[in-house]
């Protein structure tokens, strides 16, 4: 979707609504997954929901307003970073909707991600590339990107040693059993067996098509001085953090600085978005992205603080204001109680990280959560939360379904 202009993707995104929206399809496209999960079990909302995406996918044809709103899917006091208020604007989308960024910083990104990835390789024929240089990169001709990248100076071929190196261990015992040579050993010793046996001249014939490029100094610098595009495209992505947005940010600021103090700045801007916004899923999102960016840090203390609050906001219930309160009402108690699995969340993977961080809690931890994100409404008393936490931390099992019906049934009472 990306590649098309605005309207472009405004009438495609009403198509795809219109004939597959009752199982959530473009609510998956937009990353919203919890949405579409409710759809594909609800066929749409109960129909009301798809109904009502179909005719505001209709009209935002007609609206200037950018189409696609960046929102992630899925932790409290914000942590001081050297930039968190140096990012004059306001969400991801204010960058995305800015001018999109110069060629030079594209072709820059791709080479070094290629140099990054493919030094030691050997240039291949172009379907043994892997298809995300194309989807990622729009480079459509790998072979040829990989042989400019010779010209240019960054690679250069490598030792004999490099390509024995790159070589599989099957590979490998073939030459050597061509030779009528032992095949046991490890790697090492395979190569050694080879270089004994087998004359330097005839060794890079056999292996000519196998030879391997490496980095050149000039490719060393290269790679060394843009780090940071490295550690975007390691992370960026998954924390949802365009090359567009990141650079724009990246050029406001009067020093230098990684790209995981630059990533801070953009998801504290975005978290306070989320939060005065009443995104509720996008803040958990969002909050999710810093913890793993202080964990990446090795602040497990802070990463914990921020997991918790991810654990709060899923199971206080608040992800129910993405529902008009009158539909809510309008539904009877089977519907209800589905929708419960999408309100109130268990995710085992924050479950796993927040017990694997058991040794750097402290209880003011979930003090700090609740005061600092209050919310519209709370299904799960500090108290209960409490609760929950230390059943996680001193019991060996963890009673998911016993929670969730208490905070199914303080659902329930206040329809």
């Amino acid at each position: 979707l990306m590649d098309l202009s605005i309207k472009e993707n405004r009438i495609l995104m009403f198509f795809i609504t219109l004939f597959t929206g009752s199982f959530g399809v473009h609510w998956f496209i937009q990353k919203n997954y919890k949405k579409g999960i409710f759809y594909l079990f609800t066929f749409g909302g109960f129909f009301i929901g798809w109904l009502y995406d179909i005719c505001k996918s209709f009209f935002d044809i007609f609206n200037n307003e950018k189409f696609i709103n960046s929102k992630i899917v899925s932790p409290t006091q914000p942590m001081q970073h050297n930039i968190v208020n140096t990012i004059p604007n306001k969400t991801a989308s204010n960058y995305n909707e800015q001018k999109p960024i110069k060629q030079d910083y594209i072709d820059l990104y791709r080479k070094v991600i290629f140099l990054r990835n493919y030094n030691g390789s050997p240039i291949r024929d172009n379907d043994k590339y892997p298809r995300y240089l194309f989807y990622d990169f729009k480079i459509t001709n790998p072979s040829i990107f990989h042989k400019n990248l010779v010209t240019q100076g960054y690679l250069e071929h490598g030792s004999l040693d490099d390509t024995l190196r790159k070589l599989r261990i099957v590979d490998l015992k073939e030459i050597l059993h061509s030779y009528k040579l032992p095949v046991s050993g490890n790697k090492n010793a395979l190569i050694s067996k080879i270089k004994e046996n087998i004359p330097e001249e005839t060794l890079k014939l056999l292996i000519n098509d196998k030879s391997v490029l490496v980095l050149t100094e000039k490719g060393k610098k290269l790679i060394k001085e843009n780090q940071d595009l490295i550690d975007h495209h390691s992370y960026g992505l998954r924390w949802q953090i365009s090359l567009n947005e990141y650079i724009k940010a990246k050029k406001t600021l009067p020093f230098k600085c990684s790209f995981f103090d630059v990533a801070w700045g953009i998801l504290d801007k975005r978290k306070l978005d989320n939060y005065c916004d009443k995104e509720f899923e996008a803040l958990a999102s969002t909050i999710y992205c810093m913890s793993e960016l202080l964990g990446k840090e090795k602040k497990y203390k802070q990463s914990l603080q921020f997991l918790l609050t991810v654990f709060y906001l899923d199971t206080s219930g608040v992800f129910s204001l993405t529902y008009d309160r009158e539909f809510i009402k309008s539904r009877d108690k089977e519907d209800l109680e589905k929708m419960c699995n999408i309100i109130f969340t268990f995710a085992p993977g924050i479950i796993e990280q927040i017990i694997h961080y058991q040794k750097y809690f402290e209880p003011g931890m979930i003090d700090e959560a609740y005061a600092f994100y209050p919310l519209p409404l709370n299904y799960c008393s500090k108290k209960l939360f409490e609760s929950m936490i230390k059943e996680l931390y001193f019991n060996d099992f963890f009673d998911e379904e016993k929670y969730f019906n208490i905070l199914k049934d303080n659902f329930l009472k206040s329809i």
